[in-house]
């Protein structure tokens, strides 16, 4: 089976240790001042953060004057390349960080679309220096799947957080419908690996092919069953993001259409097709139900409302 592109080993190039340098600097202002070393610390590393964050601040937004228009983001329009799209924690858009990551038809009428994005951020500056406090800040898990010192570290790489502690990887897991009393499952129809593979609901049956890997990194979905092949929208851009396109199993190759963004309402959102989710065709929770695109309907609906477990 496929592995998600987690590891366990922390970032630290460009780090400062800052436990080591206070260690040092406190015994030189305890010599030279007799402070209390509990007050000299505490004074010490209160002036260094001041200063830090004055400093980056005031470079940011002097940087940042001929750039305001650009200063809102969202996975439509991401971030000029030396800038990230700087989220809440949980929203993972590792895919559309900077400009480079967009989509070769990125022109065509899917992206013209008026309709409000579906989560928006602010263009941040990448931090020149990446400031952690053993210790005190604790770990964060980004959203590219690798653990950083701290989240100064992460945003030093351009790298939203995904949770606060370590990464741990995320272990093969069902696509569960929320309000499924059976607790059906997106299936790969007869468990074929053959590319154009319907999509449906089904009973859980403890087979591979019931069971996914969600790239925070990149947005696929990839069945464990089929190392390599993902959940994919029929026919790409062809499909015109209409309702009811269907959803199948293809290579990856990536493209815009077979990336999805998991929402806290339980949501699985197209990042191709603006404001469209996975559906259940009719609302049915029955075996062999149809595994559509359609719009997102809001609210509650069960439909449209996805656990992995």
């Amino acid at each position: 089976a496929s592995q998600q592109h987690h590891h366990s080993t922390t970032k630290q190039k460009h780090t400062i240790n800052m436990n080591l340098y206070f260690a040092t600097t406190t015994s030189i202002l305890l010599g030279a001042t007799g402070v209390p070393a509990e007050d000299a610390s505490s004074i010490l590393k209160g002036a260094i953060s001041s200063t830090y964050t004055a400093i980056s601040d005031t470079t940011q937004n002097l940087r940042g004057r001929t750039s305001h228009r650009r200063s809102s983001c969202d996975m439509y329009s991401p971030c000029p390349s030396n800038k990230f799209c700087k989220m809440d924690d949980g929203m993972c858009f590792s895919s559309f960080a900077s400009s480079s990551s967009v989509a070769e038809d990125e022109s065509s009428d899917t992206y013209l679309d008026e309709s409000p994005p579906i989560f928006s951020g602010v263009c941040k500056k990448k931090p020149s220096l990446s400031v952690c406090f053993d210790g005190e800040d604790p770990q964060v898990c980004g959203c590219d799947g690798e653990t950083y010192l701290c989240r100064q570290d992460a945003y030093y790489y351009g790298i939203n957080v995904d949770y606060v502690g370590s990464c741990t990887p995320s272990p093969d897991r069902y696509i569960v419908n929320a309000a499924s009393p059976n607790k059906r499952a997106i299936t790969i129809a007869n468990g074929s690996c053959t590319p154009g593979t319907n999509i449906q609901l089904f009973h859980q049956v403890n087979g591979d092919h019931q069971k996914w890997i969600y790239h925070y990194d990149t947005g696929v979905i990839e069945s464990v069953a089929c190392p390599g092949m993902v959940l994919n929208i029929d026919r790409g851009k062809n499909s015109k993001c209409v309702d009811e396109t269907n959803i199948i199993l293809w290579h990856e190759s990536g493209v815009q259409w077979e990336k999805w963004m998991y929402s806290p309402k339980g949501k699985i959102i197209s990042m191709y097709c603006k404001d469209k989710v996975l559906d259940i065709f009719n609302g049915s929770d029955d075996d062999g139900a149809n595994i559509q695109l359609f719009q997102d309907t809001g609210g509650d609906s069960w439909n449209q409302k996805w656990n992995f477990e």
